[in-house]
């Protein structure tokens, strides 16, 4: 599975849902509880779900990006009647925070509106809401952060007083760790190697069940720091709240001005300006697919005359041949 996958269905704790065909799901389920509101999207979906989607694949994978989104913010206590566009577009808008690509986020939206217009042929509900779907560039590189903007950015932070928040931007530039990975290994759920130099971040808490080391000794101050603050300040709604002020005084027209720019800073650096080999960026970051990991190569023409004068400083090769 690739980013552009299910990706995001790693971090959720699914369990097999029963459907009206008992074939085997070949994709992750969603989890059913009696605290799914009756009068919800969920219990809609649930009843409908044969006639929504014709395949079993399809239906168990809808029902698993459905699941997700009710599970953001306390959707799930929402009436069918009460979803409008707003929580809906906070929701895909965390997505994009944990670096979801546009067609990712696309596709929650089409199962999410998909369902609520089904309602509206049910007379559940008036009218759909409106959901926003992104053009999507298949060429298009990963946004990163100038040096400049890190600066700014954890500037901003420590002159409003949160630190924690600069922390984070540093840790994340510094190590290419998500944003949840920060807040795990704050909380002491990923743990350090015995040398207390790498944090080693389980298959628990990353995307791809791959577990990987990734060095912390140089930032170890920033991440102890956070190791204090966390606990007791963490919250998403709190994040996004600091993160909002941000873009509004940064970047207000840039979309992708998000945190996991931060992972994309540290890939970007690894192989544009440190020049590590490709497949030791992969398995620093855990990147499942080498393909993820290539979007980040020779991004600058600057890298590729650098690689090209060290590749030929390592030869002693006549200019002329006779």
């Amino acid at each position: 599975m690739t980013l552009d996958q299910f990706d995001f269905f790693a971090d959720t704790p699914f369990t097999q849902i029963e459907v009206d065909t008992p074939s085997t799901p070949v994709a992750p389920a969603v989890t059913t509880t009696p605290q799914y509101n009756p009068k919800g999207l969920m219990a809609f979906a649930l009843k409908e779900a044969h006639r929504i989607w014709s395949g079993e694949q399809h239906r168990v994978r809808s029902l698993a990006q459905l699941s997700r989104f009710l599970q953001y913010n306390d959707n799930d206590q929402l009436d069918i009647t009460d979803i409008g566009p707003d929580p809906i577009h906070d929701f895909l808008d965390a997505l994009a925070e944990e670096g979801a690509s546009t067609s990712t986020q696309n596709r929650y939206a089409a199962t999410i509106s998909k369902v609520l217009k089904i309602a509206v042929k049910r007379r559940l509900i008036i009218e759909a809401p409106s959901v926003h779907f992104h053009q999507e560039d298949p060429m298009a590189r990963p946004r990163y952060f100038t040096p400049d903007e890190v600066a700014a950015i954890i500037k901003f932070f420590v002159d409003r007083g949160d630190q924690w928040m600069a922390d984070m931007v540093e840790v994340g530039c510094k190590t290419g760790l998500r944003r949840m990975e920060i807040v795990n290994l704050a909380k002491g759920n990923i743990p350090l190697s015995s040398c207390r130099r790498f944090a080693v971040v389980v298959p628990k808490y990353t995307k791809n069940k791959l577990e990987r080391s990734v060095p912390i000794d140089s930032y170890k101050e920033a991440v102890l720091r956070l190791m204090e603050s966390i606990p007791e300040i963490w919250s998403h709604r709190t994040f996004y709240r600091r993160w909002s002020l941000l873009k509004r005084d940064m970047a207000p027209a840039d979309p992708h001005f998000v945190f996991h720019c931060c992972r994309h800073t540290a890939a970007t650096v690894m192989t544009n300006d440190v020049g590590l080999p490709t497949i030791l960026v992969q398995k620093w970051l855990g990147h499942k697919d080498p393909k993820t990991t290539l979007k980040y190569v020779s991004t600058s023409d600057d890298a590729m005359i650098g690689a090209s004068d060290a590749l030929a400083s390592r030869f002693n090769i006549p200019a002329t041949r006779g």
